[in-house]
């Protein structure tokens, strides 16, 4: 069971997820160990699956993908205490191969994972307890991840997290008070002013944003307002070049590092927000100034960021 708690002072959120100090963890000896197809301990890798529950959504015979439930989950699901945060947290396991590195995967393989999100996240909103879900990959230690097998997660939340609902609220009133969506203008300044751009196709456009919070941050944003659980074969194509455009890039000029990739997208489309995916390359960390006034240091300026990720 999860704890949900806020504090007084500040209105911070924290979920107390307890189960999450048992999940198995990959990096106690070092990489090298798990530079190999196949782990025997492993519970993502083939032979392994009775290690996990049923998966609940496989691609492939044998499985090229599978989602299963996480073990070790940061919500479950319940609803006798409705003040308390719950929901679902599902693992989407993206290869056999357990040392598979983000920049090996191909456009066909980003085509399923994404398939794959939005097919359980169509799932998940039939739950009318559900009020948002959250897509993520943890990649390498630094990046947050406790296991090397390729996989990212999806968590269904009976909530809308305060950050969501923050850019949520200020993206409405912005169209309220402007008559105009500001992703729109976000998009068209961007392309206007090239030089954060990285990178466009007809269905999206990839750039550093103006207000970084990591150096090297990525933000590919749809150009319309089409929502994600819509999307078909003419978006998820050229959604999945762009990150296989990008993933490339960033190792080619930062090599194999670690990163968070972020899906930010809703229920249903509306006039004043944008599906969007924030890349996050873990370069440096938060310390003591950071941490004490939430105000970023960045060292490597958008546009510096930009000229050398350029595609």
């Amino acid at each position: 069971m999860s704890n949900y708690r806020k504090e007084q002072w500040n209105s911070k959120y924290v979920i107390v997820s307890e189960k999450r100090e048992k999940r198995p963890y990959d990096f106690n000896n070092g990489e090298a160990e798990n530079n190999v197809h196949h782990k025997k301990e492993c519970p993502f890798c083939p032979g392994n699956e009775k290690q996990s529950d049923d998966s609940i959504y496989d691609i492939g015979e044998p499985w090229r993908l599978r989602v299963i439930p996480n073990k070790y989950p940061c919500v479950e699901y319940y609803t006798e205490n409705k003040e308390d945060v719950f929901g679902y947290h599902y693992v989407v396991v993206e290869s056999r191969e357990h040392n598979k590195k983000i920049y090996e995967f191909k456009e066909e393989e980003i085509d399923n994972i994404l398939k794959s999100y939005i097919c359980i996240s169509k799932k998940l909103y039939e739950d009318n307890n559900i009020k948002y879900i959250q897509i993520f990959k943890n990649y390498k230690r630094e990046g947050g991840a406790s296991l090397v097998h390729p996989h990212s997660q999806i968590v269904a939340l009976n909530i809308i997290p305060e950050k969501i609902n923050n850019i949520l609220s200020y993206s409405k009133h912005y169209y309220e008070n402007n008559h105009k969506c500001l992703y729109c203008n976000i998009i068209s300044e961007e392309l206007k002013y090239n030089k954060r751009l990285i990178y466009e196709n007809d269905k999206f456009i990839c750039f550093c944003p103006g207000t970084s919070t990591f150096s090297y941050e990525i933000t590919i944003m749809k150009k319309d307002h089409k929502a994600f659980l819509n999307f078909n074969f003419e978006d998820i194509t050229p959604l999945s070049q762009c990150i296989v455009k990008i993933t490339d890039k960033i190792y080619s000029k930062l090599g194999d590092i670690a990163l968070n990739i972020c899906l930010y997208f809703i229920k249903e489309e509306n006039e004043y927000f944008h599906f969007t995916i924030g890349i996050y390359p873990r370069i440096s960390s938060f310390a003591g100034f950071e941490i004490s006034t939430g105000i970023i240091q960045n060292p490597i300026s958008p546009e510096k960021a930009a000229k050398k990720l350029k595609i």
